[in-house]
């Protein structure tokens, strides 16, 4: 081999041998290159999932939202229970009452409607809701079936468990709490439950024995939660009401033995599943979460920061409610097997009127009704 051409191999290969990736350029159009951002390690306490101060991520969220519903009307007064859901249409002249059967993926809509869903899925009924104060609506045959309840007085706020109805009625320029089983025979009586002199009871809802309102005091603006268990009920006393010399309805009045307080003040929004009762107090200037359980007689504070907390809901694992901490009205839950906070929709735009079921979730977020499942957490 020439001696010239040995040696320039040589220098060659000691070149290339001390090349770094550094010293090899490129001499192809260069890429543009967008560098990711480093992995973020969200580990999730008891609180909410935290997050580095130095980083910037999405909200992690706990389910997977699903829209229910395409339409513009503005939709008000949802009520989800066993799988069916109802809201009210605001349409104007024709506004109309919705309930959507997810199981089913049927929609009953009841035309011109100016009546709010109170309850669904009365048991002696397929497909029955409550309206207008305390009338069982059976959509299957498009009539009221139980209970149209006699009497000129105002009539609301009803809520249903199996055959028993609670309601509030107007009684000497107050409301009173009563309730009335359905399957009384011969004759369906009202029973009046409570009542207080300048005190208007409010939301009652009943679950098995267990039935919570607000009382609201008209005069201090303040308000008390309150429990009664109808197994521990007492004597009651019959009244006749008699109009222009005839009969007109009977109803009676239950001479209570107790009936629990569970809080004062600021406070409303009682929800109510199996022994569990939320509400919403206020603290200081900001709303938080609370429940009671009725078996232990404990009351938890459960949301405790600075930022309002509202419309709470309660199923059998979780509570619920609409969380303003992010500057926008959010959703997060509270876990009872885990005791921990869950952060469930936490978008830019406002999720508001959410309800629970199990573990569905359903709401409100730009007039359209949505919904997801809590997923394991």
């Amino acid at each position: 081999m020439d001696l010239r051409l040995f040696i320039a191999l040589l220098v060659l290969a000691v070149f290339v041998l001390g090349c770094t990736s550094q010293d090899v350029v490129n001499i192809t159009k260069p890429e543009t290159h967008v560098s990711k951002p480093p992995q973020l390690n969200i580990s999730v306490s008891n609180t909410t999932a935290v997050v580095p101060n130095n980083a910037i991520s999405e909200p992690v969220n706990f389910c997977k939202k699903v829209m229910l519903t395409n339409s513009n009307t503005t939709k008000r007064y949802l009520y989800f229970h066993d799988n069916k859901i109802s809201w009210f249409d605001d349409m104007g002249q024709n506004s109309q009452l919705s309930i959507l059967d997810i199981d089913k993926n049927v929609t009953h809509t009841i035309f011109n409607s100016l009546d709010n869903p109170i309850s669904l899925n009365h048991p002696s009924f397929e497909d029955a809701i409550v309206l207008r104060g305390v009338e069982v609506f059976n959509l299957t045959s498009n009539k009221t079936e139980k209970y149209n309840p006699p009497g000129s007085e105002s009539k609301k706020d009803a809520n249903i468990w199996n055959d028993m109805v609670v309601f509030s009625q107007e009684q000497f320029t107050a409301y009173e709490v009563y309730y009335v089983n359905l399957s009384e025979e011969p004759e369906i009586h009202a029973h009046r439950v409570y009542a207080e002199t300048a005190v208007d009871n409010r939301l009652p809802k009943i679950y098995s024995n267990i039935i919570v309102w607000q009382a609201y005091n008209v005069h201090t603006g303040m308000s008390k939660i309150l429990l009664y268990n109808l197994s521990e009920r007492g004597n009651e006393t019959v009244y006749q009401f008699i109009f222009n010399g005839k009969f007109a309805y009977t109803f009676y009045v239950e001479y209570l033995p107790k009936i629990v307080e569970l809080a004062s003040g600021n406070v409303e929004g009682q929800e109510l599943y199996s022994n569990n009762v939320v509400w919403q107090g206020m603290t200081g200037s900001n709303w938080n979460i609370y429940y009671y359980d009725a078996l232990s007689n404990k009351t938890v504070k459960i949301t405790k920061d600075s930022f309002n907390h509202t419309n709470p809901k309660v199923s059998s694992s979780y509570i619920i409610w609409e969380d303003y901490r992010n500057g926008n009205w959010d959703i997060y839950a509270y876990d009872f097997t885990k005791q921990k906070e869950i952060q469930l929709v936490t978008d830019s735009s406002n999720q508001t009127e959410a309800a629970i079921f199990s573990n569905r979730v359903v709401w409100i977020e730009n007039n359209q009704i949505y919904t997801c499942l809590i997923e394991n957490n």
